[in-house]
């Protein structure tokens, strides 16, 4: 995959950082869009967190992995708690979705402890 495939920017992104944005209707999100690469994969987040009409999610942070750099942290809100365990929704526990900028993979990361996530699944990013 061609990282120029993420290059162009989420028309919804307020690039004032003080400022909110909303990905969701009703809700307000704040991006830091200082995170270097963030802004690349917004839309490949969002088309996972979108895709199933009855569990719609939206973006409410992201971050950069503290230990690993190479991982950015897109924590998800609304009806989305897909949980790859149990390959269903939860009814209240939330998720994040996890990307490696360095080899292009990503992984949903239920949020749940009885889930118990310390071996997750990672999908190439097409």
């Amino acid at each position: 995959m061609k990282h120029s495939s993420f290059s162009h920017s989420h028309p919804n992104i307020n690039t004032n950082q003080n400022l909110s944005r909303s990905l969701h209707p009703n809700k307000i999100n704040n991006l830091n869009l200082s995170v270097p690469d963030m802004s690349i994969f917004i839309d490949f987040v969002e088309n996972i967190i979108t895709s199933d009409p009855s569990h719609q999610g939206y973006i409410c942070s992201c971050a950069r992995g503290t230990y690993n750099t190479n991982l950015l942290f897109f924590n998800i809100a609304g009806k989305y708690k897909y949980c790859p365990k149990k390959n269903r929704h939860h009814q209240r526990n939330n998720v994040a979705i996890m990307i490696n900028i360095k080899d292009y993979t990503y992984s949903i990361r239920c949020k749940d402890i009885e889930c118990n996530n310390t071996i997750l699944s990672w999908k190439k990013i097409k």
